[in-house]
């Protein structure tokens, strides 16, 4: 088309190619293609307006909506391929066709996205170290010699860091452990039978008296000798109240009020 020209279909169109279809290349059609991956996905378009000036202000401007606000289970890869291909800006989305087909075969087959295994996005100082390290051919091994002597220096001062920060985190570890062992426990004695006392009214509460006594007697977590007597004295009451139900139950006499089975 003519400079300055507009042509496409609105609702699909690329910031760019509103602007001047003229100046556009294949990432316009990633665009369009990331806009049909998210009706196919949703079935919504990212934007919608009866005006066709304000569908083209919505796509050099407006940030659409993530595809999981309309369906809740889309899978993630998905969603992040699909806002690649709607970056405004033509050097965010996939610089290839082909760099987009092989993220979406990796979502239909449950891999890692290749585009997230790019060296080039991922470790800008890649093009750093071609520039500092030029080829053979580029450069003298002069400049290979005055930059070793730094790497050596700054490998060993790494190395040394290391070994300072692991001795210390050991030291740490061994610190910890050991006032770990020698902490007292964060309860009391009062705490302890209260703890079980609650379970042993449960089972009562199920005529399980001998398991309630149980409760009291085979305990032997913290200050366990402390309580020892009054776990014991505990243990005597839920199986003489056990023995005077079960008395009870056989010869056919009922408490004659709630009180008076409670106490």
């Amino acid at each position: 088309t003519g400079s300055l020209t507009s042509l496409g279909t609105v609702q699909y169109m690329a910031p760019e190619q509103a602007v001047d279809a003229a100046n556009c290349d294949s990432r316009a059609d990633i665009y369009s293609m990331g806009v049909t991956l998210y009706q196919f996905c949703t079935g919504k378009l990212p934007f919608e307006s009866e005006d066709r000036n304000e569908l083209r202000r919505m796509h050099a401007q407006d940030k659409p909506l993530p595809p999981s606000a309309h369906v809740k289970n889309i899978d993630p890869k998905m969603e992040q391929i699909i806002l690649r291909c709607l970056e405004k800006r033509r050097e965010d989305r996939y610089s290839s066709i082909s760099a987009l087909a092989l993220d979406l075969e990796a979502v239909l087959k449950n891999r890692i996205l290749p585009s997230t295994l790019d060296q080039d996005r991922r470790f800008p100082g890649k093009d750093f170290c071609k520039k500092k390290f030029p080829s053979r051919e580029q450069n003298s091994w002069k400049k290979y010699c005055r930059i070793l002597p730094g790497g050596i220096i700054l490998c060993a001062l790494l190395l040394a860091g290391s070994v300072f920060l692991l001795k210390n985190l050991s030291s740490g570890k061994k610190e910890r452990a050991e006032t770990g062992r020698n902490r007292v426990p964060a309860v009391t004695p009062e705490q302890v039978l209260e703890t079980l006392a609650k379970k042993a009214v449960r089972l009562a509460e199920e005529n399980k008296f001998e398991e309630a006594a149980r409760v009291f007697t085979n305990y032997n977590g913290p200050f366990a000798e402390e309580t020892r007597a009054k776990r014991l004295l505990l243990a005597q009451g839920y199986r003489i109240s056990g023995e005077f139900l079960l008395k009870e139950s056989l010869s056919g006499a009922k408490a004659d009020t709630d009180s008076d089975r409670n106490q």
